[in-house]
């Protein structure tokens, strides 16, 4: 219904439109094709194997994309502080590599779907941390998100665990 929907006039557009709603659509699937092929390939590779040809992938396709773009011609690397190089590195290496590693590892330890479980607390995680460093505000909406998402978390992974605890009392 969402992806149909497009912007009612004279509001705000909280519903997106179509070509962006798609486009939302098609990452959902990829993302949701590369859990399931993920877990079919751990059986054969380490996780650190399989994230750096995902990374080489990744910077080949980025590549790409700014060539095909032209948006290089205007970059100045010079002009770019220290600082925002070591953020660059810090973001590399502890927001993508970091992550990307735990996930894969969940992959083949566990399953695609208890490690596709992490996604949910982890946007939780960065709407408080919203509210301590930028001052976001809490909302009801906030709260009744969080309950939702503890809850559908703590049942998808514990829901067996549960029946079969009750069942043999």
């Amino acid at each position: 219904m969402i992806l149909i929907t497009s912007t009612i006039r004279g509001t705000d557009n909280v519903l997106g439109t179509p070509i962006g709603n798609l486009l939302v659509s098609a990452g959902m699937f990829c993302w949701s094709f590369y859990y399931v092929f993920s877990s079919k390939i751990s059986k054969y590779y380490s996780p650190l194997t399989i994230i750096f040809y995902n990374f080489v992938i990744s910077l080949i396709l980025a590549l790409v994309l700014v060539v095909l773009g032209g948006s290089w011609r205007n970059l100045n690397l010079s002009h770019i502080p220290s600082s925002a190089w070591l953020s660059i590195i810090y973001v590399g290496i502890f927001s993508s590599a970091a992550y990307f590693y735990v996930n894969q590892w969940l992959i083949k330890h566990t399953s695609a779907f208890i490690s596709s479980l992490q996604n949910y607390p982890a946007a939780l995680v960065a709407s408080i941390l919203g509210i301590i460093f930028f001052k976001e505000k809490l909302t009801p909406n906030l709260v009744v998100a969080a309950t939702l998402i503890l809850t559908g978390v703590f049942l998808a992974t514990s829901y067996n665990y549960l029946i079969n605890k009750v069942s043999k009392s």
